[in-house]
C-alpha cells in the first residue's frame, strides 16, 4: 500500500512537469535572463564595495612597542621578563632595556624584535648577567 501512494505521489506531481507546453519554459527562460541582466545592472561596481570588505587583520590594530612585548614575553628561548620594550623617538623605533642571561638570549631577543612586523629600527641597551 505504500509502495503505491508513492507511485501516485510522484505521478501528481511529475504530471505538471510532463504537460508543460514549450512555451512556458521559454517564457520562464526569458524572464529569468531578463531579471539577471536588471539585477546585474543594479549592483554596485566590484570595485566600489571591495574596499571596504578588506579584512582587518587583528595583528595591525595592536601597537608595535606591544607586539615586541608579547613576543618577546612567549618565546621559550627568553626570558622575555626581565626585558622592557619602550617606544623610540620615531614610529616603529624600539629600544630593548633590561638584562639577558646569556649573550645568545640577547640576540634572540634581538631578532625578534628586528622581524616583528612595523619594526623599522631596534635600539639594544640589554646587558648579559655575569655569571
Amino acid at each position: 500500500m505504500r509502495g503505491f501512494a508513492t507511485i501516485v505521489l510522484m505521478a501528481i506531481l511529475a504530471t505538471p512537469l510532463l504537460f508543460t507546453r514549450r512555451g512556458d519554459v521559454a517564457i520562464l527562460a526569458e524572464v529569468g535572463a531578463v531579471a539577471s541582466v536588471k539585477i546585474r545592472a543594479a549592483l554596485p561596481e566590484i570595485s566600489a564595495i571591495a574596499g571596504p570588505l578588506m579584512p582587518i587583520r587583528s595583528i595591525d590594530l595592536i601597537p608595535v612597542d606591544e607586539r615586541v612585548r608579547l613576543r618577546l614575553q612567549t618565546e621559550q628561548a627568553i626570558d622575555g621578563q626581565k626585558i622592557q620594550v619602550l617606544r623610540g623617538r620615531t614610529p616603529g623605533e624600539i629600544i630593548l632595556r633590561g638584562q639577558a642571561s646569556t649573550e645568545k638570549e640577547r640576540q634572540t631577543a634581538i631578532l625578534l624584535t628586528q622581524s616583528t612586523r612595523g619594526v623599522t629600527a631596534v635600539s639594544s641597551e640589554l646587558a648579559v648577567a655575569e655569571r
